[in-house]
């Protein structure tokens, strides 16, 4: 359990990992993967000509990665954190900044990885049937509002409050965000030693909560005699400055996150 690094020991390690990944997580990762299917059963009962858009089942792919990313640490390296049943980990040979970035591998690129790939074959198999509402290819354009695909809705204010400028920036702010919350679950899991996920989502609800607190009669306060304030700070939010500043911040916090998660199980006893 020292802090040194060799690769040919991490690479035995990585194999290790990778052979535990069905044990562990596999049957979980599988309904994860096909949880889209659950919003083409719904279509197909309630209107059997109405078609989901292949932007939409984007977005449902893209969240059940994110899904993943959330539980594939409590559950790969659930006994990381415990006393006497963390034993095992402990006595892995391997050295903990090994350990560390193989977690971090598996948690937040294979095991979405292998999610994104199975998600997109899967729609696939479903939009080659002849029925169903998947009437179009997933690389296709649907047609949204106006007859509109997804992205002219992104550039157009009319639409939407914040529109997009650039594809890069919409991709730059995707991977940051989910570079945070992938972090954020990787830390609770070294934080929490039971009920990893649930206790999760249940800190960030009582600090976003907590945060409104203080948030909304500040807002009030500065908006009672100026209304015009609201419609400032949301032409700020809409700047494209702005929106690299989320990015910026995003990737700070994922780097204390993953640090402090570093920390921990470099200070664990077991």
């Amino acid at each position: 359990m020292n802090n040194s690094f060799d690769w040919n020991r991490f690479g035995k390690l990585l194999r290790r990992d990778f052979r535990a990944i069905w044990p562990n997580f596999g049957v979980t990762m599988l309904i994860i993967t096909i949880l889209p299917l659950a919003a083409w059963l719904f279509m197909l009962s309630v209107d059997v000509d109405e078609a989901i858009a292949p932007e939409f089942r984007w977005f449902m792919i893209l969240g059940c990665v994110s899904l993943s990313a959330c539980m594939a640490p409590s559950r790969l390296y659930k006994t990381s954190n415990l006393p006497n049943r963390g034993i095992h980990f402990a006595m892995l040979p391997a050295s903990k900044r090994e350990k560390f970035w193989s977690m971090l591998f598996y948690s937040v690129l294979v095991c979405p990885a292998m999610v994104f790939v199975g998600g997109v074959l899967f729609d696939f198999l479903l939009s080659a049937l002849p029925f169903g509402p998947y009437r179009q290819w997933l690389f296709e354009s649907g047609a949204w509002l106006n007859g509109e695909s997804l992205w002219d809705v992104l550039m157009k204010s009319e639409y939407n409050s914040f529109p997009v400028r650039s594809l890069g920036l919409l991709l730059l702010m995707m991977a940051s965000s989910y570079l945070f919350g992938a972090s954020t679950f990787f830390f609770s899991a070294t934080l929490f030693r039971k009920h990893k996920v649930l206790l999760t989502f249940i800190a960030l609800w009582l600090i976003s909560f907590v945060c409104s607190l203080f948030v909304m009669p500040v807002v009030t306060l500065l908006t009672a005699n100026n209304p015009e304030i609201l419609t400032r700070i949301a032409e700020i939010l809409a700047m494209q400055g702005t929106w690299y500043g989320y990015v910026v911040l995003y990737v700070l916090g994922s780097l204390l996150l993953l640090w402090w998660s570093g920390r921990r199980l470099r200070n664990m006893k077991y």
